[in-house]
């Protein structure tokens, strides 16, 4: 599947609702929490402004609009698509394949647990805007959580129609929004230029060396500013990278200004309450109940695409065999991409009205949030390194070490966050996390404790048996996952219980290293009365096979596939065999017709 672009100005704008949802609306909380502790002093503003500009420079646009986006696998990006090609490149190395599968774990977990963050501290922050409305001043913190879970319940209630609907609204809201923050901006510079030298980094530099300890901690704050970065790298194949690429410049102008607008109210006003509403109250204050409209629905929206994030990586997860199936439903007729995965929409909503009631408050959430994220950002940065050293691509090599530098900076500044709430986002990543490691190990045990039939003594014993029973006169399939060695239930039916088709059909489905692309054709007959059909699929990508049955001339009356029944004693193996339990099967997933399917019991004991 490839993104058609019709106007570049018309995706640039789609990208804002899209891919700069998150990032932008870091304003409202990443300076506020900053100045909570921190003493209003030119020197401190200069210093913290500067940090928060060069962090955007180097971490989204060096690190994932340079560095990542000049990877990508046909158009794609994001963190696992970083793990299969570093995969394939170091698969012969069995400690190499054991690293890139933990690290990209705990990245994939990191990111699933920073989803159930970012939509509370950013709807939570929205509301708590209300504060500064005359008559609503008065308004209790339960009010702001009931109304906060309220907008919560009704953003994932409106999942299941999926985004293309409203998709082309969101878009021109947030051109809107980055306007906005921009204006807002400048207005205050002009009170205040001198904060235009932020924009030089020996101020920052210098912060860092004055409050030493203070300062590195400081660093768990500031990379509030760059959340959503990784979105950039991860939507790409949505957009195209020149798309994004504009789309961030414009943003980045936008933030920038934005930034030096606050810095630059600090020093004339010296309030560091509420500051990203007290900045824009102080310039429309007759104007505000509709910015604060704006401000909600930039949230919402920003929700919205950490949303839609999270299906992707976990469908992707799905088609890597991470995580167990679940059930997916497709929402848009044109974009493969949207889609709409009820257990996660459900499990997702009621982790985030969890942490909304737990923090009260989006200023205490933000100990919360950045770590986990500042995680993943480490874990691309030593991806990126790996590949550019094997490529020898050496320049970007050196440039990905400095990256992988400033990464665990930040990520070890957050350390000390784990006291203050960020043991959360640990807790949020363990549970995803629990789930890849159990599944994954399990996976492996099964296949190990299995013994499937080689091809080749299959074939001896077909023949024999299909010359001397007697042949139903129809089509029959089996689905098997390779044509090397099958699966014991196809030897027990055929040969064992005797059930023999005039045309008997192995059908397997193979996942290919790009993320879209669908291919089906038979191999060459493998004897008379067998023949092996094969389904090359995009890991991105969904196989009717039905469909692709109509297409082929393939008319089956019987579809035979496997039910695995584990027997073990182990507690850990007992939590993986309900997990296949529950999971959709295969036939589920791909919407086979039931009246022909017949599961075969396959008992294994691990």
């Amino acid at each position: 599947m490839s993104y058609t672009k019709p106007n570049i100005l018309k995706d640039v704008i789609r990208t804002f609702g899209v891919v700069f949802g998150d990032i932008g609306t870091s304003p409202i909380y990443t300076m506020p929490v900053i100045f909570m502790f921190t003493p209003i002093t030119l020197d401190n503003v200069l210093g913290i402004v500067s940090l928060i500009i060069w962090t955007l420079i180097l971490i989204v646009t060096m690190q994932y609009v340079w560095l990542a986006m000049s990877l990508n696998c046909n158009g794609e990006g994001g963190t696992i698509v970083l793990r299969e090609m570093l995969l394939r490149l170091v698969m012969r190395r069995e400690i190499s394949v054991k690293i890139v599968a933990i690290l990209s774990f705990i990245a994939i977990s990191l990111t699933i647990g920073d989803s159930i963050i970012t939509p509370a501290i950013s709807i939570l922050s929205s509301v708590e805007g209300l504060s500064f409305i005359p008559n609503l001043n008065i308004l209790s913190r339960t009010t702001i959580v009931m109304i906060a879970c309220a907008i919560i319940v009704f953003l994932f209630s409106i999942q299941n129609n999926g985004t293309e609907k409203v998709g082309n609204f969101f878009g021109p809201i947030m051109l809107i929004w980055f306007l906005s923050l921009a204006i807002l901006g400048i207005l205050h510079i002009i009170s205040r230029p001198q904060i235009l030298l932020a924009f030089n980094p020996i101020y920052a530099i210098q912060y860092l060396f004055k409050y030493r300890i203070v300062g590195f901690s400081v660093l768990a704050n500031v990379i509030l500013c760059a959340t959503g970065g990784e979105s950039l790298f991860a939507d790409m194949g949505h957009f195209g990278r020149k798309s994004i690429t504009y789309g961030w410049t414009i943003v980045f102008i936008a933030l920038i200004l934005h930034y030096m607008g606050q810095g630059a109210f600090l020093l004339y006003s010296g309030c560091s309450t509420n500051l990203f509403f007290s900045m824009a109250f102080a310039l429309i204050s007759k104007m505000y109940p509709l910015f604060l409209v704006l401000v909600m629905l930039a949230t919402m929206i920003a929700s919205q695409t950490v949303i839609s994030s999270l299906y992707s990586i976990c469908f992707q997860s799905i088609n890597n065999k991470l995580i167990p199936r679940m059930k997916i439903r497709y929402t848009s007729l044109h974009h493969k991409s949207q889609i709409y995965i009820p257990f996660i929409n459900w499990f997702l909503m009621c982790a985030i009205i969890l942490v909304i009631i737990l923090f009260k408050y989006s200023l205490k959430l933000t100990a919360a949030y950045g770590f986990a994220m500042s995680g993943t950002m480490t874990i691309t940065s030593i991806f990126l390194t790996w590949i550019f050293f094997i490529k020898r691509q050496y320049l970007l090599f050196v440039l990905a070490i400095f990256m992988v530098i400033v990464d665990s900076t930040f990520f070890l500044s957050g350390l000390g966050k784990l006291t203050q709430g960020g043991y959360w986002s640990l807790v949020f990543a363990s549970i995803p996390f629990s789930i890849i490691t159990l599944y994954v190990s399990g996976q492996h045990r099964l296949y190990k404790h299995t013994t499937p039939v080689t091809m080749k003594s299959f074939i001896n014993t077909f023949n024999d048996a299909y010359k001397k029973y007697l042949k139903i006169r129809a089509t029959g399939v089996f689905l098997v996952r390779d044509s090397f060695k099958l699966p014991v239930y196809v030897h027990n039916t055929i040969i064992v219980n005797k059930i023999i088709y005039q045309d008997n059909i192995l059908v397997s489905l193979r996942k290919h290293d790009h993320p879209f692309g669908l291919e089906y054709d038979f191999e060459n007959d493998l004897t008379d009365g067998l023949r092996h059909f094969v389904i090359s699929v995009g890991y991105m990508t969904f196989a009717n096979i039905e469909k692709i049955f109509l297409e082929v001339g393939i008319f089956p009356v019987a579809i035979f596939y496997g039910i695995e029944e584990i027997e073990t004693n182990n507690f850990f193996w007992q939590i993986f065999a309900l997990i296949k339990k529950i999971a959709p099967s295969f036939v589920k997933f791909y919407n086979l017709p039931t009246e022909k399917l017949h599961g075969v019991m396959m008992s294994t004991k691990i």
